[in-house]
């Protein structure tokens, strides 16, 4: 139980460190903008990190599901 919660928290600490990376990317990239669209750049660039980043999470999910089966009929 101790291993799972720490790895629980190496996963969230990794997410919260990429996280802020996207951030500094798309403010970048925003900042090249007229002030005009910075707003909707920020919103479609944190709209398109979040669905891949909810893409790539069911990929693995999906990758261990069968494992996560056999593992609670053992």
């Amino acid at each position: 139980m101790i291993e799972e919660a720490i790895i629980l928290l190496q996963i969230i600490f990794i997410d919260i460190i990429l996280a802020a990376d996207n951030a500094i990317i798309i403010g970048l990239i925003a900042a090249n903008f007229v002030p005009k669209y910075r707003k909707q750049i920020i919103l479609w660039g944190v709209a398109g990190a979040l669905i891949f980043k909810f893409i790539f999470a069911l990929k693995l999910f999906l990758q261990f599901l069968p494992l996560i089966f056999l593992n609670s009929t053992l």
